[in-house]
């Protein structure tokens, strides 16, 4: 056995995860074990085939598991590595209290780090009722994460499945890590008909919100960011069509939980104060009183003892909701440039029928690129401006983002967004000492057919012609 060492749980407040941001950078220069997040310290479990989730260490490379009904893990019943930062079990568990704690793993072993242990109890109920006489309201299960194309210009990387313009699919990055009360919201919303991205959710909330909103396209998606329970309460009335939420302080008792349910009414829980987690109940079972509850951290439904279960208060919306859904712009790209419609329009204001709004030769995704990341990693330092010369134009939408006299597109000359050998900076004025050549106003063949680098390229071949 390997020498342990234990740590405390990292206590980051306001995780709804839910209030104060953490950085990635904070996050990767103070590492510390994993925080155990499914499920709830102490809780009583029908399931004995078990899920088990923690909070991801982006430093981690695997983790190690053990699970043990010893306290002293003398001799697990479960012990695997295992890459991602969650685990379902291939067997069922018999009826005991169990032990579970993670090791992350990374380069250097001066980093292991162990979180700390969690206690669930698995047990069999007596007597099962009929299902009729015990309902559940059928609620898909999503798992938190970024889950549209809507540009993120926080912290996400440039390319892979977690990248800065793609729908991260699971969770899986510090993005992902703060997204349950955008998923409990969205997952009550589609009980009553709606179809409301996760993102939509934190870009209402975050910005499109009357009073919040700064205008510009950055902290829109809140990356590490969690969210507040008044705007937990604004977003999820929003998600409803204004309906009036109900968020009572306090643990409701079983046969609320049951009026509840009974009246088509899904529960988003908070767990507990402070540091907190939200989750969906969506039915319940009087054997044993027991509540089924969707976490959204592993994206799994389990069943678990109400009296058991950690409630601080809950949000309740009325019976019959209406709802929205998300606009077809978030989903459409009319000229193929890697930016939805709805980018373009709310965040951006570029333009949907071109790819190069400011007609400086230069794609406008690839400008937004250059002053998100320098050299293909994420400018956590903020060292490019998207408005470097201060005229109140991003450089998406400037032609001579620096102001120094030569467009864009004569300076980033492959147009790649990055400074190569023998270009001079968009972004730094007083390297601009070439004459800029023209580049055309309006190019009729640069159409939605036109996609991806393709369209690049293009540009590219009509700017050396005209050299």
């Amino acid at each position: 056995m390997k020498n342990l060492r234990f740590v405390g749980i990292l206590v980051v407040l306001g995780m709804l995860i839910s209030v104060v941001p953490v950085s990635s950078a904070t996050v990767s220069d103070d590492p510390s074990g994993p925080i155990l997040m499914y499920p709830d310290n102490g809780t009583h479990t029908t399931d004995h085939i078990i899920t088990l989730g923690w909070f991801d260490e982006e430093w981690a490379q695997q983790y190690l598991l053990q699970v043990d009904n010893n306290e002293d893990f003398s001799s697990p019943e479960i012990e695997t590595y295992v890459v991602e930062a969650q685990f379902t079990a291939e067997f069922p568990l018999p009826d005991g209290t169990y032990f579970w704690r993670v090791e992350a793993i990374g380069d250097e072993k001066s980093k292991w780090l162990w979180s700390d242990k969690t206690e669930i109890t698995i047990f069999t109920v007596g007597v099962i009722q009929a299902a009729s006489s015990d309902p559940d309201l059928g609620i898909a299960a999503q798992q938190q994460h970024k889950d549209t194309r809507m540009l993120c210009l926080e912290g996400d990387s440039l390319t892979g499945d977690h990248a800065w313009d793609v729908d991260h699919v699971t969770r899986g990055c510090l993005h992902d890590n703060w997204y349950c009360v955008r998923a409990a919201i969205s997952m009550i919303n589609s009980h009553y008909g709606g179809q409301l991205s996760q993102d939509r959710l934190s870009y209402y909330i975050l910005e499109e919100r009357p009073g919040v909103g700064d205008g510009i396209p950055e902290n829109d998606l809140g990356h590490g960011r969690g969210i507040f329970p008044a705007e937990t309460t604004a977003g999820f009335s929003w998600a409803l069509n204004g309906a009036t939420i109900s968020n009572p302080s306090g643990k409701p008792t079983f046969a609320q939980i049951k009026t509840w349910i009974d009246n088509g009414q899904p529960i988003f829980r908070r767990n507990v104060a402070g540091t907190w987690h939200a989750t969906v109940i969506d039915g319940y079972d009087d054997a044993g009183q027991l509540v089924h509850v969707i976490d959204p951290w592993t994206g799994t439904e389990g069943t678990f003892a109400y009296n058991t279960l950690p409630v601080h208060e809950v949000w309740v919306p009325p019976s019959g909701a209406t709802t929205r859904s998300d606009e077809a712009s978030l989903t459409k790209d009319t000229d193929n440039d890697g930016i939805v419609d709805f980018d373009e329009e709310m965040r951006f204001k570029t333009d949907i029928n071109d790819i190069n709004t400011d007609d400086d030769c230069l794609p406008d995704k690839i400008e937004i690129q250059s002053y998100t990341f320098i050299n293909d990693i994420f400018d956590v330092s903020d060292v490019r401006k998207p408005d470097v010369d201060g005229d109140g134009k991003r450089a998406e939408l400037d032609p001579d983002t620096d102001n120094g006299g030569v467009i864009d597109g004569s300076e980033d000359k492959n147009a790649n967004g990055k400074v190569d050998p023998g270009e001079t900076d968009p972004f730094k004025e007083d390297d601009d000492t070439e004459a800029p050549y023209p580049c055309p106003t309006a190019n009729p063949l640069i159409t939605a057919s036109v996609v991806g680098i393709v369209g690049i390229a293009f540009v590219l071949f009509q700017r050396r012609e005209l050299e």
